[in-house]
């Protein structure tokens, strides 16, 4: 709650700044600014200059009140002046806020912090950089962690820069507490799928007097068929009547052994 509170307080004193450098329009050259009665009708009168802001997120809303009624009874003329003027009432982490600019705006990035603290981070560099929203968006986009940026590669890409802030600080919430399993899977091999092959041991040619002395069994009969063996040797590509190991005269002596 502290965090978003300092970050909405952030906000209005940004905004604040921000309409400070917005062109006016630039006053007739023949109309001379009206003061306030009050103001010119007693002599020396004076509003104080604010407090000085040292960063504390309760005091941000009186320090904007002060600046608006010193800016409305003896404005600076340009809005140079302006903004150094506020800068002179700063202290503190509210000055290091004016004095940030876009080299370490670019050089920022979420690492271990939740994006909270890096969203705050942010935000104090901005107030001092001069970017526009489309160029902090993506500043602020490039600086998330990966895991954050694919959960807003599917979403909504019309969003303004505090809507984004709020949606990536929802998301990185939500995956903190979500299991880390990617660790896990993220190296793990494919294990492909095995083709059925005929077994080496029966593309092998046994002996004929082996052959002669295992009748092969139903279910060795029928596997060979199924896959186009020799019914004698088991090997492919040729069938038992053409199978050479029948017609080798030199294993014929052990024909006459069978059961």
């Amino acid at each position: 709650k502290q965090k978003s509170t300092q970050q909405q307080q952030l906000s209005e004193l940004l905004a604040h700044l921000r309409g400070l450098t917005e062109p006016s329009p630039s006053p007739s050259p023949l109309a001379a600014p009206r003061l306030p009665n009050a103001v010119s009708s007693v002599p020396g009168f004076s509003v104080s200059k604010p407090e000085i802001f040292d960063g504390d997120p309760g005091k941000c809303s009186g320090f904007l009140l002060q600046c608006a009624v010193f800016f409305s009874n003896s404005p600076p003329t340009t809005d140079n002046a302006k903004i150094g003027f506020i800068i002179s009432r700063l202290s503190g982490k509210a000055l290091e806020w004016a004095t940030s600019n876009g080299e370490l705006l670019l050089a920022l990035k979420q690492g271990q912090k939740p994006v909270a603290s890096y969203a705050l981070e942010f935000r104090t560099l901005a107030a001092g950089s001069g970017w526009n929203n489309a160029a902090l968006i993506n500043v602020f986009r490039c600086g998330l962690n990966p895991d954050i940026q694919r959960e807003l590669a599917c979403r909504d890409d019309s969003l303004t820069l505090d809507q984004l802030i709020s949606l990536s600080i929802r998301l990185d919430q939500l995956l903190s507490h979500r299991p880390k399993t990617s660790s896990r899977t993220q190296h793990t091999p494919v294990t492909l799928p095995r083709t059925s092959t005929p077994e080496k041991a029966a593309l092998s040619a046994p002996e004929p007097m082996d052959i002669q002395k295992t009748r092969l069994t139903p279910e060795e009969r029928q596997r060979r068929i199924q896959l186009h063996l020799c019914l004698h040797c088991g090997e492919a590509g040729h069938f038992k009547a053409e199978c050479g190991l029948l017609t080798r005269p030199v294993k014929a002596p052990a024909l006459g052994r069978g059961t």
